[in-house]
C-alpha cells in the first residue's frame, strides 16, 4: 500500500518499508507519481539531482539508487512492483493499492481523504498536488 497524501510512505502488510537510502524512496515514490509511465535513467537522475550533469559518476550513483531500491522491496516480497528494463524503469501500478491511484479512479473515500497535501518531502509533487486540489474542489 502506498500512501502518498502527506508524507510519501510505503507498507506491506501493514508495516512501513525501511529504505536504506532516501533517494531510493524518493525514485520509488516519483515512479508511483508516474502512474506506470516509464522513466529512463537520465529522467531518474534529473529528478533526484535537479542541478546536477548526467554524467558517468552520476550514472554510478543512481546505480546504486536503483540496486538499493530493488533490495528494500525484495526484503519485503515486492519486488514485483518494479520492473526495469532497457534502462525503462516503472512501477506497476496494478500491483499496488495506493490512495493516489483510488483518488483519480473517482473513489470517494480516496477524494475525501486528500488533505491539500501530497507527497510533501518532494518539490517535484508541486504539479501534481495542484492538479489533486483543483479536481477535488470541483468535485465538492
Amino acid at each position: 500500500t502506498a500512501h502518498t497524501f502527506g508524507e510519501f510512505d510505503l507498507f506491506v502488510d501493514g508495516q512501513p518499508v525501511s529504505f536504506p537510502r532516501s533517494k531510493s524512496k524518493e525514485l520509488l515514490a516519483y515512479l508511483i507519481d508516474r502512474q506506470g509511465g516509464g522513466i529512463s535513467r537520465a529522467t531518474a537522475a534529473a529528478v533526484l539531482w535537479e542541478d546536477s550533469h548526467y554524467d558517468r559518476s552520476m550514472q554510478k550513483q543512481l546505480d546504486v539508487i536503483i540496486r538499493s531500491l530493488r533490495s528494500a522491496l525484495e526484503a519485503v516480497g515486492a519486488e514485483d512492483i518494479f520492473e526495469l528494463d532497457s534502462g525503462t524503469m516503472r512501477i506497476v501500478p496494478e500491483k499496488l493499492d495506493c490512495d493516489l491511484y483510488r483518488f483519480l479512479s473517482g473513489n470517494t473515500d480516496a477524494v475525501n481523504s486528500y488533505r491539500g497535501e501530497y507527497m510533501n518531502a518532494y518539490a517535484w509533487a508541486n504539479m501534481t498536488e495542484a492538479f489533486l486540489t483543483r479536481t477535488q474542489n470541483r468535485i465538492k
